[in-house]
């Protein structure tokens, strides 16, 4: 996917619009058109995201690790507004 500068590791459907949300290992969720593919807002997060969801077609919640201990990730999670 063009817009991200480092591996994409989650996306998803919204659950009534034609839109896509996109995250990963850059830093940053985007948000796009389903039909013409076409960016319609970005932002940037403080963890490096490896799984998202949207929620109540109006919150975006993103999960991702933020310490590997010996027995594996330890995760963080927020939201953001669709709205932002």
């Amino acid at each position: 996917m063009q817009g991200h500068s480092e591996e994409l590791w989650a996306i998803a459907g919204h659950p009534t619009d034609a839109e896509f949300v996109t995250a990963g290992y850059d830093q940053m969720v985007m948000l796009w058109h389903a039909d013409t593919h076409r960016l319609l807002w970005k932002t940037p997060v403080e963890v490096l995201v490896a799984s998202l969801f949207v929620r109540r077609c109006e919150e975006i919640c993103l999960i991702g690790p933020i310490l590997w201990g010996h027995s594996g990730p330890l995760y963080h999670a927020l939201s953001l507004s669709l709205s932002s």
